[in-house]
């Protein structure tokens, strides 16, 4: 029997829309993390238009955090009479788990209507924490999930939770809700002055661009899991701070006797921000296949600022992208292919928004496989 460990990019825009496949290549089981945009639906629908019931009942949604690249598509799958695909579980950290479950209490626009679709009587939520937030605490050992594969929750922790409060709390004043309003929105750093987003690729000049972290308080409660199937492990990091994936991973390395974690892929931070993707973080990582999910909109991702820090650490990956974008072919060069020793691979004509890697292949078949 043909196994496969996969990961999809579907369409999101922006965002993310993670759709896992493993086990039998034939029958596989599956999980989906975060809808990106409002039209990633569409993408859904089709992506599900021939699979039989069996097919589009999924084990687990994750929703990793409240802003809207990564909820919107959310709200519109869960509330359609006719889903697509439906769930046995979602994970989602409504406010009343910012407070460490305690539920007097309100929520943001998007996400409090994804807490009244989730209030539903046949639906469950964070039912694999006994409705508790999902956090790090709560998880002391990995999920195992339908078919094997395990999930182990590597961020948020109680304090990236409630970091998140007050922000949320303002969303809701904003919006003239009874407390319960607007998803907070990431909010991106203006670039160093000097620094030139387009020009030709010095990758150790744009390396040694001073790192500044990413504030935004909504990132830092992004849900990260480490996925593990028969060996092989992915690294989903939402829109997490570097800080705290440096936190969660440096244990890691040091069980296993190395200054690295060994991955067979990384859906990288926040799209590939400068200011997700630092070079303690970069020296923490070894994976073969880095995932970039963005069509750039509104922060410009990826940054090649990000992007020659990882080339930069002396790695040789393979760029994965789901979109053909300014940001992702200034990568398309052989120069600096050869110079660097990485390889790229983009979506197939007409096809922008879909990539996908099998990491049941041979590591060094750098080939994307697009067929989930």
């Amino acid at each position: 029997m043909s196994r496969t460990f996969a990961v999809e990019m579907l369409p999101a825009r922006e965002g993310d829309c993670l759709l896992v496949s493993w086990g039998d290549v034939d029958h596989p089981h599956r999980l989906l993390i975060d809808a990106g945009r409002a039209g990633t639906r569409r993408a859904i629908r089709d992506r599900f238009a021939a699979a039989s019931p069996d097919e589009r009942r999924l084990e687990l949604l994750i929703v990793t955090h409240v802003d809207r690249d990564h909820i919107e598509g959310v709200l519109p799958l869960l509330s359609d009479p006719d889903p697509p695909i439906t769930f046995r579980d979602v994970w989602f950290n409504g406010y009343h788990h910012l407070h460490d479950g305690r539920i007097e209490t309100f929520g943001p626009v998007q996400g409090e209507r994804l807490t009244r679709l989730l209030e539903r009587p046949d639906t469950s939520w964070n039912g694999a924490f006994g409705g508790r937030s999902v956090e790090v605490t709560h998880a002391p050992e990995p999920v195992t999930l339908a078919g094997g594969l395990t999930l182990r929750v590597l961020a948020p922790d109680r304090d990236d939770l409630e970091r998140l409060i007050p922000v949320w709390e303002r969303e809701c004043r904003r919006a003239r809700l009874t407390p319960g309003g607007e998803e907070s929105t990431a909010v991106d750093i203006e670039a160093p002055l000097g620094y030139e987003s387009f020009g030709p690729i010095d990758v150790p000049g744009l390396a040694a661009v001073p790192y500044i972290p990413d504030p935004s308080e909504a990132n830092g409660s992004s849900i990260v899991v480490l996925a593990e199937y028969e060996g092989r492990r992915v690294l989903l990091a939402a829109d997490a701070h570097a800080e705290t994936l440096v936190r969660a991973l440096a244990p890691l390395a040091a069980e296993s006797g190395s200054r690295r974690v060994m991955l067979d892929a990384v859906k990288v931070p926040h799209h590939g921000s400068r200011h997700n993707l630092s070079r303690e973080l970069v020296a923490l990582l070894e994976s073969p296949r880095l995932l970039i999910s963005t069509n750039g909109a509104h922060h410009q991702h990826p940054h090649d600022v990000a992007l020659a820090r990882i080339l930069a650490d002396g790695g040789q990956p393979h760029l994965v992208f789901n979109y053909r974008t300014a940001q992702t072919l200034v990568w398309d060069d052989d120069t600096l292919r050869a110079q660097w020793l990485y390889t790229t691979s983009y979506p197939p004509a007409g096809q922008d928004g879909t990539n996908a890697v099998d990491l049941c292949a041979d590591p060094d078949d750098r080939r994307p496989d697009t067929t989930v």
